[in-house]
């Protein structure tokens, strides 16, 4: 019988941050904790990789750490799923869970993150799994298996050019997108543009294969939380609670060995954030663990 593992993650990404210029932001390192809160545990293990981290969040030197800290919750036969700050922390699990279980991929998230540049058109060093390939390429060869990679719910038109505050091309995350495509196996794009095909398509990408799967959450993905309150683009995302909870049980008639929530801040008005990632999290355990 495999176990949940709740893993709290208070760290972030050791980057650029385009929107504070550096600064470390707090709110998202206190979003575990905000989290807590709102989180009634009922028997589940708890984890904590805050101990790993020496202040400067997750690294290329430092990224071997996390991925075996990981590594040895897969191999006791326990379900992580990992609560976090930022998209950094979808990384190490992710990473382990491809090693150990040969893992396909499903990400829920408002935004493509397809690449982002800063003021001198360089890409910055971003932690989200679908990334630019300027530094953090090391993730796609780990991933040697060519999954395949299922993306719902982010914005795809020039009309939003999610994480674009600088004027970034819409055709320069096309370019990027189809780069990674490449080396993937299979890629989906689930936008809101082709929301009534939603099920169709996760049931084929559910068909397709008989891997387990490792599913990231982004809080932003539902409407209901206000990704603007982050500094990003003001665009607000039209999925809901209700859409989650379909799109999940559809995903979860494949095993599901790993998840992370991220995108938790203490900072955005009433904490929406953190209630809602204990809702998504209610809702998806209920149905991995009826599976399990």
């Amino acid at each position: 019988m495999t176990e949940i593992a709740i893993v709290t993650a208070p760290i972030i990404t050791n980057r650029i941050d385009r929107w504070n210029r550096g600064k470390n932001r707090i709110e998202f390192r206190e979003g575990p904790k905000e989290f807590m809160k709102h989180w009634e545990n009922n028997g589940h293990g708890l984890f904590d990789i805050g101990q790993l981290d020496d202040g400067s969040g997750i690294t290329k030197d430092n990224i071997r750490n996390y991925i075996d800290f990981y590594k040895k919750l897969y191999e006791q036969n326990y379900t992580p799923v990992t609560i976090g700050g930022d998209h950094s922390v979808t990384v190490p699990p992710m990473l382990a869970a491809a090693e150990v279980h040969n893992v396909d991929y499903a990400r829920f998230d408002r935004d493509i993150d397809a690449i982002d540049f800063d003021e001198n058109r360089n890409p910055l060093d971003y932690a989200c799994p679908f990334l630019d390939e300027f530094n953090f390429s090391f993730i796609l060869n780990a991933l040697c298996s060519k999954p395949s990679f299922l993306h719902i719910g982010g914005y795809f038109d020039e009309n939003s050019a999610s994480h674009n505050p600088f004027d970034m091309k819409i055709e320069d995350h096309i370019a990027s997108a189809m780069r990674l495509i490449k080396k993937y196996h299979k890629v989906d794009f689930l936008t809101e543009q082709n929301k009534n095909k939603h099920p169709k398509l996760i049931k084929n990408f559910v068909a397709r294969s008989k891997r387990p799967l490792y599913v990231s959450v982004d809080t932003d993905f539902l409407g209901e939380v206000p990704a603007s309150s982050y500094g990003y683009t003001p665009l607000t995302s039209q999925m809901s609670m209700k859409d989650y909870e379909s799109y999940f049980k559809l995903l979860s008639k494949r095993k599901i060995v790993g998840m992370d929530i991220c995108e938790i801040t203490n900072n955005d008005k009433h904490a929406v954030s953190a209630k809602y990632a204990a809702e998504i999290l209610k809702y998806s355990l209920s149905l991995i663990e009826h599976k399990n």
